[in-house]
């Protein structure tokens, strides 16, 4: 008797669901919305999906070149484009450099190409072509080691060059910061010339940045920054005692009266006791405060020409050539002099010397340097080579030369392609710099 009981319940519920089912088809629908779809789109039929930017885009956002445009996207890690001012003591800030870091995995990680090839210098993006002669930016957003190795894991970035033109254009950009303490100017020419069988394309960029944006020309964001070093002037000294002991030099911070704002250029110029270790153990080095004098800017110039050339010799063959050529000049600004980590026994001052007043619980000994840098903005005489403000600048010339000759061809009927090229490609750089000689200082 339950069963039956059961059996007609299920029965009447199996009967109510297609009548309330009908009922509500009498009702209005207003909005349909689909969450998931057959239709085919070109985007997704991609191994990879991939993001294009228009050179018109970079043209019109109001930057120099590629490189601060760069800065801004959002799947780009700025970790190279504008350098970490704190990766060292001597700042490593160089706007000119920029690459790829997809993702902020490294720029190791993110395969930069020319025109589908890879290139020897991809530490410059802007150098490769000059902004004039790019046509567009392809970026694979997803890892792309399978193809091209373990250097594109974080994605691939592809610089696809104008190989097709038919006229001149020449554009100029100038810039000066709202401070007017920095200009920046670029020249660049493009002249083409198309028939039915030739293409002839070439492009000339020249760009510059006279003088250079030190951090102390921005006195509220260097106030803000942690700038100090261990290695100061005067700094600590290792005292042949007890087997060796690290003591101050007693003029640390003695000469800063007046000169205490860390925003300013010359600040804190016979450096910062630090903080005793213990109540017991007293502090053993002198900071330096070495932020004014890095750069935000840096003074460049910059040449980079491109020529390319196709000759279409058959229906499926077409012969091409690509010459690129980078000049550019940086001028690196940094420390007065570096700091030297180490008893330097070289630089030892005997016990008995008359300027050695240096003790450790009332014992004398002989002194070598410990945490000392040779030089810095304390007002004695300065070597020739640090410019104005105490800085020491260094001139680096890079040069990046390639031709690339290929073929591409089509196989027949058959909608298959391929391509075959020879790239012979130089870079190097030059120095121009000063680097300390302890003996002759000696």
């Amino acid at each position: 008797m339950r069963r039956n009981k059961l059996y007609l319940s299920m029965l009447c519920c199996s009967l109510a669901i297609p009548l309330s089912a009908v009922a509500q088809d009498d009702e209005a629908v207003e909005e349909i919305v689909v969450t998931g779809s057959y239709l085919k789109r070109e985007k997704f039929d991609m191994a990879s999906p991939v993001e294009t930017i228009n050179a018109i885009e970079i043209q019109q956002s109001g930057y120099s070149d590629m490189g601060p445009y760069l800065r801004d996207l959002t799947y780009t890690a700025n970790v190279d484009t504008v350098a970490n001012v704190l990766g060292t003591a001597d700042g490593q800030q160089d706007g000119n450099s920029a690459r790829f870091n997809l993702r902020g995995l490294g720029t190791s990680s993110t395969l930069t190409l020319f025109d589908g090839r890879r290139v020897l210098n991809s530490g410059a993006v802007s150098a490769i072509v000059p902004d004039i002669a790019l046509s567009q930016v392809d970026v694979i957003l997803d890892g792309g080691a399978a193809l091209y190795g373990t250097d594109a894991v974080a994605g691939v970035v592809n610089l696809v060059p104008i190989q097709s033109y038919e006229g001149v254009k020449v554009t100029g950009y100038y810039n000066k910061d709202a401070q007017w303490t920095s200009d920046e100017t670029k020249i660049s020419g493009l002249w083409g010339t198309s028939t039915d069988k030739l293409d002839i394309v070439a492009a000339l960029e020249y760009s510059e940045r006279e003088d250079a944006v030190y951090r102390s020309d921005r006195p509220k964001y260097l106030r803000a920054d942690n700038d100090s070093s261990p290695l100061g002037n005067p700094g600590s000294f290792n005292l042949n005692v007890f087997g060796g002991v690290p003591v101050i030099d007693p003029e640390c911070g003695s000469a800063n009266d007046g000169l205490t704002d860390d925003g300013q250029a010359g600040a804190y110029p016979s450096g910062i006791p630090a903080l005793p270790i213990s109540a017991s153990v007293p502090a053993y080095f002198c900071t330096f405060e070495y932020g004014a004098y890095q750069d935000y800017k840096r003074p460049y110039d910059n040449l980079t020409a491109y020529v390319s050339t196709t000759y279409q010799l058959t229906d499926d063959i077409a012969l091409k050539m690509l010459i690129n050529h980078n000049d550019r000049n940086s001028i690196l600004i940094a420390s007065p002099s570096t700091g030297e980590i180490g008893s330097n026994t070289l630089l030892n001052i005997p016990a008995s010397h008359d300027a050695n007043n240096l003790t450790f619980a009332g014992f004398p000994g002989s002194a070598s340097p410990f945490y000392w840098r040779p030089f810095s903005n304390n007002g004695a005489t300065q070597p020739s080579h640090l410019d104005d403000r105490g800085s020491d600048d260094s001139e680096f010339n890079y040069i990046t030369s390639s031709i690339a000759l290929g073929t591409e061809f089509n196989i027949g009927s058959s909608g298959w392609s391929g391509e075959t090229y020879y790239t012979a490609a130089t870079t190097s750089t030059n120095i121009d710099g000063h680097v300390l000689n302890l003996d002759r200082l000696q």
